[in-house]
């Protein structure tokens, strides 16, 4: 059984007691509500501190949400374009494509990135809904309930606005809230990409990440969380330099890795006509200017890099015009505003067309690389 197979299977296992102990204890007097895969928990000191951030010098958060508004159309304008070149790279040779698949944990995303994942979903979701929350205050739009929430393993929060008084506001005031949750994301994205910039020095080797069982690697003594630096005393600065040096070497080779761990000796095998050590997943390893143990930098570095990702793909994604994205209601607010009721053809043509372009980047993102979970 593999280590995806087993985290999914504890996953099942502990959503279903769980579910059995919510339903021996009533947990909704404590605002705790149990469904199948999911926990909510109202809070109502998230309204309140809504309130109270909404309340500080109102000019100054208008003029925010004016760039807000601006920012999330740019942003819109560039999922569809990314949508559309990255059809055109998958299908021809020209270009780096980038796979568009679905996070999820497990399935899509190997087991040992859950934590980081969520982590950064956590920040990412919350900071999202909080800035949803800010602007609908702003526009003394009321907020019905506010929390946290637990989606399979995914930590996040919520924010509820008054849909009737959402529907019955200005335009303006519409996009100002939808506008402000994938900006939120996209400013994240842009500080936490200054922070691995600024905060992280050049690679400096490669750090193990996966180990086939039983390969010359694993009867070394090599594991998770490793950093090569050199091989045979030849720098290994990065994953390339490690993938180019162990494809020049032959079967039964001995090879001194020197790690953070001390030196070891591996002999080369032959797997399938190729020399391996058994060392299936590597990556650059960046470490932090300060002086920490390298499992701390490549904690550190792995959790910033997860943020921007996902911020980023949030960010941008959340643009689309298609439902449930907030591009999608974004959109509409503009061509409900100039064609009134015929704007729903427009709208409805608008999934279509956007939905197709994301459901043809999946498949033959699937066609290009295959079923490769990261």
């Amino acid at each position: 059984m593999t280590e995806d197979m087993v985290f999914l299977l504890w996953v099942l296992v502990a959503w279903a007691a769980l579910y059995l102990a919510s339903r021996l204890t009533d947990l909704k007097r404590f605002g705790v509500d149990v469904k199948p895969f999911l926990v909510t928990k109202d809070s109502p000191k998230m309204r309140e501190f809504l309130d109270r951030l909404s309340g500080w010098n109102r000019r100054v958060w208008l003029a925010v949400f004016n760039i807000t508004t601006v920012v999330a159309a740019l942003m819109m304008a560039y999922a569809v374009y990314f949508l559309y070149v990255n059809i055109q790279r998958l299908v021809s040779l020209v270009g780096r494509p980038v796979m568009v698949m679905p996070a999820l944990p497990g399935i899509t995303i190997h087991a040992y990135w859950v934590p980081y994942f969520m982590a950064a979903a956590l920040v990412v979701i919350l900071s999202h809904e909080m800035a949803h929350g800010v602007a609908a205050r702003v526009h003394n739009i009321p907020v019905k309930s506010a929390g946290v929430f637990l989606v399979f393993v995914l930590p996040g929060g919520f924010v509820e606005p008054d849909e009737e008084k959402f529907e019955k506001a200005p335009v303006l005031q519409k996009l100002h809230v939808l506008s402000a949750g994938p900006v939120a994301n996209f400013v994240i994205a842009l500080l936490v990409f200054l922070l691995l910039s600024s905060c992280f020095a050049a690679s400096s080797g490669v750090f193990v990440m996966e180990v086939a069982k039983n390969s010359p690697a694993d009867a070394a003594g090599i594991g998770r969380w490793d950093v090569i630096y050199a091989i045979n005393g030849t720098p290994i600065r990065s994953a390339y330099d490690y993938y180019v040096y162990v494809n020049s070497t032959v079967p039964g080779e001995s090879l001194l890795l020197e790690t953070n761990r001390g030196v070891f000796r591996v002999v080369v095998r032959n797997c399938s006509g190729r020399a391996c050590l058994g060392i299936n997943r590597y990556y650059n390893f960046y470490p932090l200017r300060l002086r920490v143990p390298p499992q701390v930098s490549i904690h550190a570095y792995l959790t910033a890099y997860w943020t921007f990702l996902i911020s980023g793909s949030a960010a941008i994604f959340n643009m689309l015009p298609l439902y449930p994205f907030d591009g999608e209601r974004f959109l509409y607010s503009i061509v409900e505003r100039l064609l009134g009721r015929g704007g729903k053809w427009v709208r409805g043509m608008l999934n279509v067309v956007c939905f197709s372009l994301f459901l043809l980047n999946m498949l033959l993102s699937l066609f290009r690389f295959g079923f490769r979970p990261i």
